[in-house]
């Protein structure tokens, strides 16, 4: 059985050995440039291992090898769900490996923007004095956070926000009450949560129905300073619309931890001085990478033994 590694990943010599208990290992250290480089990385394959390569529905069904593609990622935005059904191709994902990297960088950007860290640390550095009168901030204590997704990673982040007395609020389609009662969670409506809302922070994976979800309609209804966190994909935000209600002062920041850097909105967003930008990196902790891998492995292992776990398709 060939396991075949297609591009980057963080993978340790554990890790490598686990996987060579399983068949023969084919690891690849680099991403491929074009779709003919991902085709003869993958065709011989009977388990496919994808970090972030975009697998198109013709190679998919040039894949006739292939039974399982193992994504060593949370997201599957990466591939056609319904073409790999189709060409008879299990996808797996990781869910979960991430909860405390990415809430903890929610928490993280949503103080950056709120104290104007990255500026004053910035101004320091730059002008060599202690300006402390420039950066008058704002407190999360009292603050009401609205959540939108209370999956794993949107649920550790009110369990953190807990900590700093914070009133929260939740919007999901698939409110689990239980978890509202032991936290003082309230559900509300979408339209509600961003009314009521000091901050506003997004935890959905990126679907035709999530996309945009946050438009200028809906920014539009957020209180004048309010704050947007999106340590998601870009997607989810209408970046043309975020941009234009940050240049009117409609809102007074927003933290993002994934931005389309080559439009004009981009360019303009990074020259903000309301605005902390990261480069994808919630989920990017020494810890993090560990567990993502070995949930990984445990789906390749689950599959090979026929009790296949974390299948999107």
């Amino acid at each position: 059985m060939n396991i075949v590694v297609l591009d980057e990943m963080t993978l340790s010599e554990r890790q490598l050995e686990e996987l060579r208990k399983m068949g023969n290992v084919i690891r690849y250290a680099d991403n491929p440039g074009n779709d003919q480089e991902i085709l003869e990385r993958a065709v011989n394959a009977d388990i496919l291992i994808v970090g972030f390569t975009n697998i198109s529905d013709e190679i998919l069904c040039s894949l006739k090898k292939t039974r399982m593609i193992a994504l060593w990622s949370t997201g599957y935005n990466q591939l056609n769900l319904e073409a790999a059904r189709r060409n008879d191709i299990a996808v797996t994902n990781v869910r979960g490996y991430a909860r405390n990297a990415v809430a903890e960088l929610t928490i993280g950007l949503m103080l950056s923007v709120l104290r104007k860290i990255t500026v004053a640390c910035n101004d320091v550095k730059t002008s060599k004095a202690l300006n402390w009168d420039r950066f008058s901030g704002s407190e999360l204590t009292g603050k009401t956070l609205g959540i939108v997704g209370t999956g794993v990673i949107g649920k550790r982040v009110a369990e953190i926000a807990t900590g700093f007395n914070m009133n929260i609020l939740g919007y999901d389609p698939y409110p689990d009450h239980e978890f509202s009662s032991k936290t003082g969670l309230e559900y509300v409506g979408y339209d509600e949560l961003l009314c009521k809302s000091d901050i506003v922070t997004l935890h959905l994976p990126l679907l035709k129905s999530t996309k945009n979800i946050l438009d200028k309609s809906k920014l539009d209804q957020m209180k004048p300073n309010s704050v947007v966190i999106n340590a998601a994909r870009a997607g989810i935000v209408n970046q043309d619309d975020l941009c234009e209600v940050l240049a009117n002062k409609s809102i007074g920041g927003a933290g993002l931890d994934d931005i389309i850097l080559n439009t004009p909105s981009g360019k303009e967003l990074m020259k903000m001085d309301n605005v902390v930008i990261t480069p994808h990196i919630g989920f990017n902790t020494s810890e993090a990478l560990i567990s993502k891998m070995d949930l990984c492995i445990e789906n390749i292992r689950s599959f090979i033994e026929n009790n296949p776990i974390n299948v999107l398709n």
